[in-house]
């Protein structure tokens, strides 16, 4: 109608997070495997109908000198009424280091799904997986350190009494 919002795609969504342990994906040793495997785990999740992967690429991610990739894929299901299924994934970070004090992974995840009728904007997923920055906590500014009185006070702070009083 005109002069009224185009309608909302409901079966569009997007997914970002940090690519913990709460993922299989977490395991994979590489960035590209990763985005590989969490395509896989979030496209059987999501589109859990039977049906052929079909247009599968990967691209490389640089998110501000961090590395990282994306993979995509669509799926044709078996049930001719349904619009083929999208799924764009981007993992951006460092995986686990090989060293016992490398510290935990930094690494995140988008997860972009779509359909025929609403497609996957891969430009747009690209950006956004992009934009992501590792988080650093900020520097705490250090303590003023006082100088200590060399007098010390005359005035003792009085211990606190209390009384109980009897109920009445």
């Amino acid at each position: 109608m005109p002069g009224q919002a185009p309608p909302v795609a409901n079966d569009t969504r997007i997914v970002m997070g940090r690519l913990d342990q709460r993922l299989y994906a977490s395991a994979e040793t590489t960035n590209p495997k990763a985005a590989v495997r969490l395509g896989s785990d979030m496209g059987e999740f999501f589109m859990p109908y039977p049906g052929t992967r079909i247009n599968q690429e990967t691209v490389p991610l640089n998110a501000n000198g961090v590395s990282g990739s994306a993979s995509y894929y669509e799926v044709k299901f078996s049930d001719p009424a349904k619009p083929n299924g999208q799924i764009w994934t981007g993992v951006i970070g460092t995986p686990a280091g090989t060293t016992p004090n490398a510290g935990p992974p930094q690494r995140w995840f988008v997860v972009w799904l779509g359909t025929s009728n609403n497609p996957v904007d891969k430009g747009a997923a690209k950006a956004l997986a992009e934009s992501i920055r590792p988080w650093t906590p900020r520097r705490r500014p250090r303590p003023l350190r006082l100088r200590a009185s060399r007098r010390r006070s005359r005035v003792r702070p009085r211990p606190h009494r209390f009384r109980l009083r009897p109920r009445e």
